[in-house]
C-alpha cells in the first residue's frame, strides 16, 4: 500500500496536515477504510499529545467528531473496538469524548468478538487488571513470539509499530 508510505513519511517531517489528508482521502474513497480511520485516530492523538506544533489543541474537536462517526461505523469490529482502546488507554480517553468505562467496553467488546485474540486479551488484562510488572514482562514476552500477534500487529500502519515498541519495553526494558 503505497499511502502508508506516504503517510509515514508526511509524519517524520512533520508534515501532521498532508498526513490527515491522506488519511481522509482514503476513508473519503473506500480505500483501506477501517485501518485509515484507525490511522486518523492515531494521528489526531500524535498531533495533541506527542507534536511540538502550538496549536495542537485545535485538533480536539475534529478528533472527537471523527471517532464518533468511526465508532458508529465500526462498533462490532473487534480490531476497530481493541485498537481505539488501546489508543485511548495509553493517550487519554477524554480526547476522544469517552470515559474510562466506555474504553473497559471497547476492550470487553473487541474479546467477546474475537475470544481467542491474545492482543485483545492483553489489551483488557492490561488495562482492567493489576498486574505485576513481572506479569507485564511475561505476556510481552509471548506476544511477542507469537507468529500471529505480529503479523496482526505489522498490519496496522503506525499503532502495529507503536504497540510492538510498548511490548519491547514491557519485555526488555530500556535495553
Amino acid at each position: 500500500m503505497d499511502w502508508e508510505k506516504v503517510l509515514l513519511l508526511k509524519l517524520k517531517n512533520e508534515d501532521y496536515k498532508s498526513a490527515l489528508s491522506i488519511l481522509k482521502n482514503n476513508i473519503l474513497n473506500s480505500i483501506d477504510e477501517k485501518e485509515s480511520s484507525i490511522c486518523l485516530i492515531y494521528v489526531y492523538l500524535y498531533i495533541i499529545v506527542e507534536s511540538n506544533i502550538s496549536n495542537n489543541y485545535d485538533f480536539i474537536n475534529p478528533l472527537k467528531l471523527c471517532f464518533k462517526k468511526m465508532y458508529r461505523q465500526f462498533n462490532l469490529d473487534s480490531s476497530f473496538l481493541f485498537y481505539t482502546a488501546y489508543m485511548a488507554s495509553r493517550f487519554g480517553e477524554f480526547y476522544l469524548g469517552i470515559k474510562e468505562f466506555e474504553v473497559m467496553h471497547m476492550f470487553c467488546k473487541a474479546l467477546e468478538i474475537d475470544s481467542n485474540n491474545l492482543l485483545y486479551q492483553w489489551g483488557y488484562d492490561l488495562y482492567v487488571k493489576n498486574l505485576t510488572l513481572a506479569q507485564r514482562k511475561k505476556y510481552a514476552l509471548y506476544i511477542l513470539q507469537s507468529e500471529p500477534c505480529i503479523n496482526e500487529l505489522n498490519k496496522q500502519p503506525l499503532l502495529g509499530e507503536s504497540i510492538l515498541q510498548h511490548l519491547h519495553f514491557e519485555a526488555f526494558g530500556m535495553n
